[in-house]
């Protein structure tokens, strides 16, 4: 229920900002909501980063829809 998870992410991208699991899950969570521009935002931050983390593939391909 990405309507109700979506203020819980974006308290933990405040308090995490440099985490990219942080950022692919909050931009997964605006990409299913369907808030485009906000979704592209975080989900290049989850991807700019040679951290390894499970869902980057997913936000890689997610950003190539966008």
């Amino acid at each position: 229920d990405y309507a109700r998870a979506l203020p819980l992410f974006e308290e933990s991208a405040e308090k995490l900002s440099e985490n990219p699991e942080v950022a692919y899950h909050l931009g997964m969570a605006y990409y299913n909501k369907g808030e485009r521009t906000l979704a592209r935002k975080h989900l290049e931050n989850a991807v700019n980063t040679n951290a390894q983390y499970l869902g980057v593939n997913e936000a890689r391909e997610t950003l190539q829809k966008l």
